[in-house]
């Protein structure tokens, strides 16, 4: 064992973190419902749900309280006190407490006790606040952002998948419609002078060939003028050559390198492909 692994270990062991509990929280969805309580404090709720009902887990909700903070962001899901509500209301109407999964008959109780929680000790906050709440809690503001992503990509894979033909000037989404489901997604980490927000999809076609979609906001540092410098685009990557909408051809590498014999301003710009601003 190297000696950064045994650093990495200690740590681990003083933030309680333990390794059978994360194998463990992989068979549930993880969602972390962020509120303000009565003391002006950021608090997590967290909550365990398989197969759309919620589960009960004394011991991995013990383990959630202690070091569920320090969860990889891709593990668990942030949700307002607002999200969890809703689902809350429609296990009512469907007859189910959505907070353990029990029937109406046992469930009266539970729902009443709940509902008086939230009267009593949250306050509700605005999308905006969210940002703030979520980093007084301690949690991580990718995993945040990634689950705000998650909000505007419910029609993924649902249009005509892998086809990006007449995207110019398109929403983002009815990009996201052209993704398979399985797509690989990461968003784009902020440059202070350069693209602030942004996100990318890859994945491989059944030919093996790498896909990647890319779509960002205004990019401050990209030449005056240029469709990267006045708003969002989006660029899909085949391999190493990038799609050019005007000619529907995947251009060859080099396109913007002025070494190369494929150096091409014209194209370079065009294959930053210009689509509307998202709505906040």
């Amino acid at each position: 064992m190297s000696w950064q692994t045994g650093i990495q270990k200690a740590e681990d062991m003083k933030k309680g973190i333990d390794p059978k509990k994360i194998k463990e929280l992989e068979a549930y969805n993880v969602y972390a419902v962020v509120y303000e309580g009565k003391d002006g404090k950021a608090e997590i709720l967290w909550h365990l749900e398989k197969d759309g009902k919620g589960v009960t887990s004394p011991e991995l909700d013990t383990y959630l309280n202690k070091a569920g903070k320090y969860l990889d962001e891709e593990k668990y899901t942030i949700w307002s006190m607002a999200d969890y509500t809703k689902r809350l209301q429609d296990g009512w109407r469907d007859g189910i407490n959505y907070q353990n999964g029990d029937e109406y008959s046992s469930f009266i109780k539970g729902t009443l006790s709940a509902s008086q929680h939230v009267e009593d000790g949250y306050n509700w906050v605005s999308q905006t606040g969210m940002y703030d709440l979520v980093l007084m809690a301690g949690l991580s503001y990718a995993s945040y952002k990634v689950t705000t992503l998650k909000k505007v990509v419910g029609g993924q894979g649902t249009g005509k998948v892998g086809n990006f033909n007449n995207i110019q000037g398109t929403t983002i989404d009815d990009i996201l419609t052209r993704i398979p489901k399985d797509a690989h997604k990461r968003l784009l980490t902020p440059q202070t002078g350069k693209v602030t927000e942004g996100f990318e999809y890859t994945w491989k076609t059944q030919e093996g060939t790498k896909m990647t979609v890319r779509v960002h906001g205004p990019d401050p540092s990209a030449l005056a003028g240029s469709n990267a410098a006045n708003g969002w685009i989006v660029r899909v990557q085949q391999g190493k050559k990038y799609l050019d909408p005007v000619s529907g051809e995947f251009q060859p590498p080099g396109i913007s390198r002025p070494s190369s014999e494929f150096y091409n301003e014209e194209i370079i710009n065009s294959t930053h492909i210009s689509i509307q601003t998202p709505k906040k």
